[in-house]
């Protein structure tokens, strides 16, 4: 969402400030008056004396005075105005204003000679006045702005500098904006270029952007814009944006295809294929027919099978996963017949995940379902279900439970029981306990491993040892033991959590430690220091 610029808010507080410079002219301040002696009044005398406040300052005169003032200073004055204490962060910036229209040389000494603990404590205000510098200076003199930019480039207060100096050339000189955003950052965390600049004239800017020198296009704002401004005109002129596309340089044309294709196909669908047909084959293209029918699904999804069909090449898997999508918003039936349609390959396992997980996203239950009653040698069946099986103890955990019991290969259950044994943590710790009772012997040892581990990183660790108690006195046993198993036998990459979860067996109440040495003096690990450090915390 595009934010007002702070250029809008100075140029209201310069209008505002002419507007009292005319009041000013007109009405000048009136005579002092002078009026006649009362006779005194007879008072009586008070132990306290009480100090009788005056009328309340006039806020105009006050507001005339200070842009008398405003109006006569120099350079210097302007320096002792903006430092005086009794004027506002507002009349601060109208100083800036006028300091920068008048010596934005000196102003610029005055923010570098601001120490960072000064900037750090009203950075708000910095960066404010810094724009009001760098922008009015863009106006006056853009190559002496420039030219400051670039000698900040090490000090980090002034790293924007030069994009709010390409911000205002974009509305003053668009070809000099170009040329400067060279220099830019690709990526800048700041306000969008300000629509009313591009939409003034977007074929102006698109053509100062076809004009523009190598690398002008790299910073992601300046994108933007520019897509922004195609898309403007194709809504005004289709074909003359299509010719001003097809007339830039190949390698500038790939830069802007991928973005500017679906904006192309949705604003002018017939326009956009023979743009498509005449443009010579390259990986990109092929990116930006995808993008094409991702658009043109929208409004025919029919249709646009058929022109994918025809034309794509290396893009027909994107192309066929954003046709899954189109269709899969529309109803999963749809999509299931574009899947049963579709010859086996790769596209087709591409659509079988994509609408596996625009269903998940919806119905998690019959997504899965779905998923699962595919043939377990279709390709498909495994790209689909790898994503979601991950998610599933998150959205059914009855369901996942079951299937990593009864169905789900080694590495599936590994990657699942973490899922599981944090969502039996928090809802249902005797039932998770209840449910690795069921378990295979390795899967069990598994299951409780995972329990003491993702117990430590929630810190929940007490409340397992506690459900813990409640089990009979032989499974207690059975647990410690394959806590240190695995504990003992898991190497992590990270050394420091492994020594972290060593450390922690120390935690397993005392009447089950010999149950956890016996685990690992039984299944012992070829790190003998790490065994050692492990029977050590467990003593």
């Amino acid at each position: 969402m595009n934010r007002p610029s702070f250029t809008w808010f100075i140029t209201s507080t310069v209008a505002a400030a002419g507007a009292f410079y005319a009041v000013r002219t007109a009405f000048p301040l009136p005579a002092a008056v002078v009026l006649p002696k009362a006779p005194p009044i007879e008072q009586k005398p008070t132990d306290t004396a009480q100090t009788v406040p005056g009328p309340p300052e006039n806020l105009l005169l006050k507001r005339l005075r200070f842009l008398d003032a405003l109006g006569a200073a120099d350079s210097n004055s302007l320096r002792q105005m903006f430092l005086g204490t009794g004027t506002s962060r507002q009349e601060k910036r109208a100083v800036a204003q006028r300091w920068a229209e008048t010596n934005p040389a000196g102003l610029l000494g005055f923010l570098k000679g601001l120490s960072r603990t000064d900037w750090d404590r009203d950075g708000e205000q910095f960066d404010a006045i810094r724009g009001i510098l760098f922008r009015t200076w863009a106006v006056q003199d853009p190559e002496a702005a420039l030219a400051a930019a670039d000698a900040l480039t090490t000090r980090p207060q002034f790293r924007n500098a030069r994009w709010e100096i390409v911000q205002t050339l974009f509305g003053t000189d668009p070809a000099k904006a170009f040329a400067a955003a060279v220099k830019l950052p690709q990526s800048m965390n700041e306000d969008h270029v300000v629509d009313t600049v591009w939409k003034k004239d977007p074929a102006a800017f698109l053509k100062a952007a076809g004009e523009a020198p190598r690398g002008a296009l790299k910073n992601g704002e300046v994108l933007n814009a520019t897509v922004n401004a195609f898309g403007e005109w194709l809504k005004k002129d289709s074909t003359a944006a299509a010719a001003w596309l097809k007339g830039l340089p190949l390698e500038q044309q790939r830069k802007l295809w991928g973005r500017m294709a679906s904006q192309f196909a949705e604003t002018h669908p017939a326009g956009a294929q023979a743009w498509f047909k005449d443009t010579p084959a390259s990986a990109e293209r092929e990116k930006a027919g995808a993008e094409m029918v991702k658009a043109l699904a929208k409004k025919d999804p029919r249709a646009a099978l058929e022109w994918l069909q025809d034309n794509l090449q290396g893009g027909r898997t994107a192309g066929f996963a954003y046709l899954a999508e189109a269709l899969a918003e529309k109803g999963v039936d749809s999509a299931k017949q574009l899947m049963d349609a579709m010859p086996p390959g790769e596209q087709r396992d591409g659509v079988v995940r994509v609408i596996a997980m625009k269903w998940a996203e919806k119905d998690f239950k019959p997504a899965i379902a779905w998923v699962l009653s595919l043939p377990k040698d279709d390709p498909g069946r495994k790209e689909a279900k790898q994503p979601l099986i991950y998610r599933w103890a998150e959205k059914d955990l009855a369901g996942a439970t079951a299937y990593l019991r009864d169905s789900a290969s080694p590495r599936e259950a590994s990657g699942m029981m973490w899922s599981v044994s944090r969502q039996f943590i928090e809802k249902d710790l005797a039932g998770g306990f209840a449910w690795a009772d069921t378990l295979t012997t390795d899967t069990k040892a598994s299951a409780y491993g995972s329990f003491f581990q993702d117990a430590i990183t929630m810190k929940k660790l007490p409340e397992v040892f506690a459900a813990m108690e409640k089990l009979p006195a032989a499974q207690q046993q059975e647990i410690a033991g394959n806590i240190a198993t695995i504990v003992i036998n898991n190497g992590y990459t990270d050394s420091g959590q492994d020594a972290g979860f060593v450390h922690f067996l120390k935690l397993i109440p005392p009447q089950l430690r010999q149950a956890a040495r016996d685990g690992i003096n039984q299944n012992g690990s070829d790190q003998p220091e790490k065994k050692q450090a492990a029977l050590e915390a467990l003593k």
